[in-house]
């Protein structure tokens, strides 16, 4: 691990409770493209800051418990060679120490933070999905300590136990871990033939398992759509994170209500870890994209919301009960994440 000293970092301010990434400064890349930098918000007053810049495009992240780290990756080179930086290129793992103003790159060998990052309540793992570059085992799930040290692959040979039969590689990302550190959830795409990394030819449904890759299940179905591309992605269900028991997960599903952009609309789901119980918070037809939701540990809910009819790029926080929802356009961002306490 290799520390290095940098002047575009700053400390989350007292208070503040979400991070989030935004374009709005309009820094650049060394490409000439908008970079996209972290920001802090306080929930209560809207108030925000930037916390961290330099002109990369920082793509998935979290927060530490207390906020003194920020683990992100950024989108470094246009290894897909379509001329603009995107989340089809490679992407470098980083911790950042918003305090020190130190960060430090880990395994760059890896295509590392597929679909998003999450820390334990304890602050000692780090869990997120990579892939070799080479990519010829798809990818895995993996957890390591912030130094990097203790690397473990939580999801290796799960495709025998999910499959189907046939399945020669498997696409799996969005992990989220449960409070107590037990159980993982992850989106699982399963590969019966050759594909390119990151495109989804099945559709996407969320399972779940143990830390040691055991009692893993499928938790969902996917949804009803057929299994075909609509807008950047396939359908199916994305996004999952467990509730503060550990009894439900939120998760966003694709649906065919609207567009917006390149993005399809998506719904706000909840169900039982097995599955059970299953009900959307979202309201019903509604053509917005709200994805990526992200649950407090006062049973908050935050997601991002892309509502091409008034042109919101921006969260919805809705209450533990779901009887309110709040927008905060004062947050023109997305991949909302709330600061673990």
């Amino acid at each position: 691990m290799r520390k290095q000293r940098t002047e575009y970092l700053r400390p989350i301010p007292d208070g503040f409770d979400i991070i989030y990434a935004s374009s709005v400064v309009g820094d650049r890349t060394g490409n000439g493209q908008r970079a996209i930098d972290l920001w802090a918000m306080n929930s209560g007053s809207c108030m925000s800051s930037r916390i961290a810049w330099g002109g990369y495009i920082h793509n998935h992240f979290c927060s530490s418990p207390g906020g003194r780290y920020i683990a992100t990756n950024r989108i470094m080179e246009d290894t897909n060679g379509n001329g603009i930086l995107d989340v089809w290129d490679r992407k470098q793992l980083f911790i950042l120490d918003l305090e020190d103003g130190n960060e430090w790159p880990l395994y760059p060998e890896f295509n590392a933070g597929w679909g998003g990052i999450d820390w334990s309540l304890d602050g000692e793992w780090i869990y997120l999905s990579m892939s070799r570059m080479a990519w010829s085992g798809g990818t895995d799930i993996y957890r390591m300590h912030p130094d990097g040290s203790g690397i473990e692959n939580l999801t290796v040979g799960i495709e025998k136990r999910l499959g189907p039969a046939g399945t020669v590689r498997k696409f799996v990302s969005d992990v989220g871990v449960s409070h107590d550190g037990e159980w993982i959830a992850f989106l699982y795409s399963p590969r019966q033939g050759e594909t390119t990394v990151g495109v989804t030819t099945t559709k996407s449904r969320i399972a779940v398992c143990r830390i040691d890759g055991t009692e893993a299940q499928f938790i969902t179905d996917g949804g009803t759509l057929p299994s075909k591309k609509r807008g950047a992605w396939h359908a199916g269900d994305f996004d999952p994170e467990f509730s503060p028991d550990g009894q439900e997960i939120v998760f966003s599903r694709m649906t065919d209500s609207g567009m917006n952009g390149e993005l399809s609309s998506f719904d706000i789901m909840q169900c039982r870890t097995d599955g059970t119980n299953l009900r959307r918070l979202t309201s019903d037809r509604d053509p917005a994209g709200k994805g990526i939701p992200d649950w407090a540990e006062d049973g908050r809910i935050i997601y991002m919301v892309i509502d091409a009819r008034d042109s919101y790029v921006g969260p919805e926080v809705m209450s533990a009960d779901g009887s309110t929802v709040r927008r905060y356009p004062e947050a023109r961002g997305t991949h909302f994440r709330w600061v673990p306490g």
